[in-house]
């Protein structure tokens, strides 16, 4: 669990902020060639006390894939990096710009993967990873939100760029240890989106959050 914020330049205010919760579950393998498959669900509401109706909301669903060398490793220290591909479906909705139709985008990103492991003890590591993105497609489109139908028969919007336009990137640090029989992780993470089509018109949201992950 979290707290996201999303910011529209062209409206100079903040049209998005609140708790967030999230679940996923992810895969690794491999050892001089690590591979990673994570996928995650999330979801926030807007933290004003109105009609549940007209309260703000995000819902997110992210799957990620990285595969990376080992390029260090040393007694406890090991370092890979590689390449991050990634796709994140977003469906908001934001009353104060548009009260009728949701707001969808799908974005999908390729990118530079850097992770990396140090080993305490024989139980107990810490795992830091980050994505950077390099390039960028996002399809977008506004949907009605009681009919499902698309406002004014408008064709979905395409927008590809480099991240000096359009802009995904997360990390996270863990401290992995071994309680009661389990293996466990306590993790904070961030992550930053920002669309800018133009100057004036920049879409940048930003979640961070602390999490207890089951490792196994």
């Amino acid at each position: 669990m979290g707290y996201k914020t999303y910011e529209f330049t062209s409206h100079n205010n903040l049209i998005h902020s609140g708790r967030y919760l999230y679940g996923g579950f992810s895969y690794e393998f491999g050892n001089q060639y690590l591979n990673r498959v994570q996928f995650q669900v999330s979801n926030s509401n807007r933290e004003v006390k109105l009609d549940i109706l007209y309260v703000s909301a995000a819902t997110a669903a992210n799957i990620y894939y990285d595969f990376a060398i080992q390029t260090i490793s040393l007694k406890k220290y090991t370092h890979y990096f590689g390449l991050h591909v990634g796709n994140d479906f977003n469906l908001n909705f934001f009353p104060k710009i548009d009260a009728r139709n949701l707001l969808w985008f799908n974005q999908s990103f390729t990118g530079i993967s850097m992770m990396s492991k140090y080993k305490l003890n024989n139980n107990n590591r810490i795992d830091f990873s980050t994505h950077i993105p390099i390039l960028s497609t996002i399809l977008h489109n506004r949907l009605n939100r009681l009919t499902s139908e698309i406002p004014g028969n408008r064709l979905i919007q395409s927008y590809s760029g480099l991240a000096n336009k359009l802009f995904n990137a997360d990390a996270e640090i863990g401290y992995i240890f071994s309680k009661f029989g389990f293996g466990w992780g306590i993790y904070y993470q961030i992550e930053i989106n920002r669309m800018s089509e133009t100057a004036s018109n920049r879409l940048t949201g930003i979640a961070q959050s602390a999490s207890l992950r089951i490792i196994y």
